[in-house]
């Protein structure tokens, strides 16, 4: 795949406009399922909002597809983290990565950066090598969205279909430049 189009490393770093922020380092979260995932993200989102490094209208955490939704939402409001459309207060955007072209936070959060996610099923099963270069230009939107900081998190074992199954790190991630992604436990 890298010799017919660009990383996603590339994209982010030769094109005008947003660019990853290589100022911090990319943190990675590698979860064991959604349900840690989403307490991972809910938790460092509260970890960010009291120490007020900043607001809560200046976080998002996007993902992939409507089915991550649910266990996201659950952890965030048991975490008490406002959420966006909640009230009319300030909040934290939670949205798929196709909403939030254009929108730029300070702090994002990308759930499910694995293969079967980003790049989601279809487009690894699909017969043209289109989809996949559809899904690396959303990775690159997805990586993008920071001013300043963005985690990727990365489940070991994830539900889909009803059962458990193991997942792999998406290969996107091997094309971001050595020594940018730091992992957080």
């Amino acid at each position: 795949m890298r010799s017919r189009t660009h990383s996603v490393a590339r994209l982010a770093v030769t094109r005008s406009g947003p660019r990853i922020p290589l100022g911090e380092p990319v943190r990675l979260y590698i979860a064991d399922d959604e349900v840690d995932e989403a307490t991972f993200v809910a938790t460092e989102i509260t970890r960010l909002l009291h120490s007020e490094v900043v607001g809560p209208d200046a976080i998002a955490v996007l993902y992939r597809t409507h089915q991550q939704e649910p266990t996201l939402v659950r952890a965030l409001l048991a975490g008490n983290v406002p959420l966006h459309g909640e009230g009319g207060r300030s909040a934290v955007r939670l949205s798929t990565i196709h909403q939030a072209k254009g929108a730029e936070w300070d702090v994002v959060f990308l759930a499910g950066c694995e293969e079967g996610l980003l790049p989601h099923e279809h487009a690894i099963s699909g017969d043209t090598h289109d989809d996949l270069l559809a899904e690396l230009r959303l990775a690159y939107v997805a990586v993008t969205r920071p001013r300043q900081r963005l985690y990727l998190t990365v489940c070991r074992h994830r539900q889909r279909g009803g059962m458990h199954v193991a997942c792999r790190p998406s290969r996107f991630l091997t094309e971001l430049p050595p020594g940018l992604l730091t992992p957080v436990a």
